[in-house]
């Protein structure tokens, strides 16, 4: 807050808070994508991601150990 101010600004949704806080509305576009969008193209992401990494646990647990 510089200078000692800060926004205040009327919401009606989470979605309208969060769009301010990060620069973009849920429902708007900022590079032609959503909020939502983004969020559920990382969670896919990172599932992906986790499911690669079971995988590679699995198969390093069924080599037999010397």
């Amino acid at each position: 807050m510089p200078n000692g101010k800060f926004h205040i600004y009327p919401v009606r949704t989470i979605d309208q808070g969060v769009g301010i806080l990060i620069g973009m509305t849920a429902d708007g576009h900022q590079d032609s994508e959503t909020i939502i969008e983004m969020v559920s193209r990382r969670l896919k992401e990172l599932s992906l991601g986790l499911k690669e990494f079971a995988a590679l646990e699995r198969d390093e647990s069924a080599e037999p150990k010397p």
